[in-house]
């Protein structure tokens, strides 16, 4: 059995993660420094987790402490507050769903693919979005300059 480790990044709507073999507390351990040099030259970062009681053990609550990581658990029974639930859903549709894979590697290729093809769509969309709100701001301004002049 393996487990996918993920970390969604809310404000740039990236979903990034790494496959381990195992579920404790020193394998969570370390995805949370993986997570960490990721984001090493931002401040506080918050990483959401259901109550897994491998996600709060005593090394973990102190490399937290040490690191500026925010441990922020969600209620029990409440997964639904916590926006990655969503990823993993698609990923479980669109890489698992209606499959036959024969081993543990091809699984993770797949999702690999899925990964890289969906943060790459999610990063081009945020582009147009942005490239749109551009458009919009200098037509508003053109419009702004048009009526002051009239």
């Amino acid at each position: 059995m393996r487990f996918f480790f993920g970390a969604y990044d809310v404000a740039k709507d990236q979903l990034n993660g790494r496959w381990y073999a195992r579920k404790t507390g020193a394998d969570i351990l370390h995805f949370f420094r993986w997570v960490r040099r990721r984001y090493k030259e931002e401040g506080c970062i918050y990483l959401i987790m259901d109550n897994l009681k491998a996600h709060f053990t005593e090394d973990i609550r102190n490399w937290a402490k040490d690191n500026d990581v925010e441990l922020a658990p969600i209620p029990t029974y409440a997964s639904w507050l916590n926006l990655i639930e969503v990823e993993f859903r698609h990923i479980n549709e669109f890489v698992m769903s209606n499959s036959d894979y024969q081993s543990h590697q091809e699984i993770e290729i797949a999702c690999s693919a899925y990964l890289r093809r969906r943060n790459r769509d999610a990063r081009r969309n945020f582009e147009q979005r942005r490239a749109e709100k551009e458009a919009r701001r200098k037509r508003r301004a053109r419009a702004r300059r048009r009526a002051r002049a009239a």
